[in-house]
């Protein structure tokens, strides 16, 4: 397919289709309610799929800015800007996106950019709350997200 310029993608990532796919159009977390913008949070979410599959496969988030919370998967209390940022993945922008949006997006992109061939080496929890974490890259590039705040760093290697 990627011969005759067709981009393989589907919902979902399937371990045995990783091959076949270039793009999964987004990771959801398990919520109460998935379609719900307002679902809390089933459990402790962690990127598992990304420390596995970031070289492999291009994962677009939400883009409906930083600060936007919950959506498809999301759980109500989180920005999945923010989440795409944690996994060094890009974010989608919406056609009703103002040049504010748009310059997020690009932001996130980027990061994305830099980061596509590199693997995730460690995810990490930084505090009891679960809310502030952090990402280590392949190249040394650190990466530390408040989902409370919607602030974020990142430490070039």
């Amino acid at each position: 397919l990627t011969a005759r310029g067709i981009i393989p993608s589907s919902e979902e990532v399937l371990g045995c289709m990783v091959p076949s796919l270039v793009l999964c159009h987004h990771a959801p977390y398990y919520t109460a309610n998935w379609r719900s913008r307002e679902s809390a949070s089933v459990g402790i979410h962690f990127p598992l799929l990304n420390l596995v599959y970031h070289d492999c496969i291009v994962i677009p988030w939400l883009g409906h800015g930083r600060k936007q919370r919950g959506g498809w998967g999301i759980p109500g209390a989180d920005a999945p800007y923010m989440h795409g940022i944690l996994n060094g993945n890009p974010v989608y922008c919406p056609i009703t996106a103002d040049s504010g949006l748009i310059e997020e997006v690009k932001e996130a992109c980027a990061l994305a950019g830099k980061l596509a061939k590199q693997r995730m080496i460690r995810h990490e929890f930084l505090d009891d709350t679960y809310r502030r974490q952090r990402t280590v890259w392949e190249d040394g590039t650190v990466i530390e997200v408040d989902m409370d705040s919607c602030e974020y760093t990142v430490t070039q290697a």
